[in-house]
């Protein structure tokens, strides 16, 4: 499961166990990820280990937050792991305009430390105006409800370079593709302004949302000004891979995205 999330590609499972409860694609299903993680992680007695809170939140979570909370423990998964924020497998849509390529993105990873649970603070204070840049050290999303324009955010940092990169989620499922891109440009356009005052090792802002379907030759996509990451019901396998992407197929299904 590890493997196949680092290289972006499909693994074979060498175990017969295993085998016997994989289906056509060589998935097993999440409970058993769940069951096997636990047994293996150092946080297995833990009720708020990541990998427990992923699954948990999969189904104990209304649907309009399961999303949100789901994508921050997956988070902390991939920190308590060191896996890249993205795999190999994803589409990155990089404007012409940046001096970073899609490569640079998916060479990107959470500190350890991230594992740990997050913190209850908003990038934006109620006037719509910046009052917070997390640190590398933790993820980051807003206790009040009613938050604008992103859901959370986080701090990666590219493995070659050193260099960091702010992380923008907006996880709630969105019908208007529009509207998210919208809220999305809002913030990273913000937060850009902010930090060019400041004295910081962040040098890229990536924009991830979650969305109903999308055409990737779109103008909206094309030209919109940052880096982004557009999760569909056709392009989630690519960004989650194998048993995640299952868990997170029933979410979106839950919330209301029709299945193709």
């Amino acid at each position: 499961i590890l493997e196949e999330y680092r290289s972006g590609t499909k693994t074979l499972l060498t175990f017969p166990q295993a085998q016997e409860f994989a289906n056509a694609e060589g998935v097993v299903p999440p409970v058993l990820a769940w069951m096997a993680f636990s047994e293996c992680s150092p946080f297995s007695c833990d009720p708020l280990s990541p990998i427990q809170s992923f699954f948990s939140n999969s189904l104990n979570r209304d649907p309009t937050k399961q999303l949100e909370h789901c994508g921050i423990h997956f988070d902390r998964f991939k920190a308590q792991y060191q896996l890249p924020v993205f795999p190999q497998s994803v589409v990155i849509h990089v404007p012409r305009s940046s001096k970073k390529t899609s490569v640079w993105y998916t060479n990107l990873f959470f500190s350890l430390e991230a594992s740990g649970s997050a913190a209850r603070t908003s990038v934006f204070d109620k006037k719509g105006n910046v009052a917070y840049i997390p640190t590398e050290f933790c993820l980051c999303h807003p206790e009040d409800p009613n938050h604008q324009y992103i859901d959370r955010t986080a701090v990666a940092t590219n493995q070659a370079t050193g260099e960091e990169c702010l992380v923008l989620y907006q996880d709630k499922l969105n019908a208007d593709l529009s509207e998210a891109l919208r809220s999305l440009k809002t913030a990273a356009s913000k937060i850009e302004k902010f930090l060019k005052k400041k004295q910081t090792k962040i040098v890229s802002i990536l924009c991830v949302a979650q969305v109903v379907s999308y055409n990737r030759d779109s103008t909206s996509v094309k030209k919109f000004p940052f880096p982004i990451v557009l999760i569909d019901q056709k392009s989630l396998r690519n960004v989650y891979r194998g048993t995640f992407a299952n868990a997170i197929e029933y979410q979106r299904q839950r919330s209301g995205c029709p299945q193709l």
